[in-house]
């Protein structure tokens, strides 16, 4: 039995991303928006003549939780000397107002703690790209110079490396996102006996 009531659930939800510095390879924005939640689409707005990525695009996040710490962790993020926008329509906004106002003291209480840790991690992030404009994590796209004057053996090192760490976060993403579902699954099989046990005793 869920050891309290959660809020009906009022995702997915859309999510405007802007201000994205333009030279900022894609897979590092949305890797970036995968550290705070489950991302179920992506998409960046690109030039019809050009084809480059322009400075904005859309998240799609699972669930209303997600969206919240979307909003609260990542809006005004740094990146490259520029501040990270996001935000929601005036609709969105207010299911997540009244979301957030049913939500139980205990729910309020682990997502302050999981924010905490999740903001820790994005700091570790800000400060790994300050450092070199690009510390050993983040795509070599976002390298930019640093990589104009190092020999064509060093730079396949690096990419190596990079897709190495790629791959890796690419598992525990699924791996995470496995233990959310199976989490989910439980949940609502222990609702259902529940309310079976409700039912029969009424019965």
């Amino acid at each position: 039995m869920p050891r309290f009531r959660v809020p009906l659930e009022i995702g997915p939800l859309n999510v405007f991303v802007g201000k994205l510095p333009p030279d900022l390879h894609d897979n590092y924005v949305r890797n970036l928006l995968e550290r705070v939640g489950t991302v179920v689409q992506w998409k960046r707005t690109t030039d019809p003549i050009s084809g480059k990525p322009k400075a904005f695009g859309y998240c799609t996040y699972a669930t209303a939780l997600d969206c919240i710490r979307a909003l609260k962790l990542l809006n005004g993020f740094s990146l490259d000397s520029k501040n990270i926008l996001l935000k929601v329509d005036t609709t969105t906004q207010t299911k997540l107002d009244e979301y957030t106002a049913q939500m139980p003291p205990q729910l309020q209480f682990e997502e302050d703690h999981k924010n905490e840790r999740v903001a820790a991690m994005l700091q570790r992030l800000f400060e790994e790209r300050s450092g070199l404009h690009g510390g050993d994590n983040n795509d070599i796209a976002s390298w930019g110079d640093l990589m104009e004057n190092v020999d064509s053996g060093a730079k396949e090192v690096v990419r190596g490396g990079m897709i190495m760490n790629e791959v890796e976060k690419f598992r525990l993403a699924q791996e995470e996102r496995a233990a959310q579902l199976e989490a989910k699954r439980l949940a609502l099989i222990q609702e259902k006996l529940r309310r079976d046990k409700e039912d029969a005793e009424r019965g």
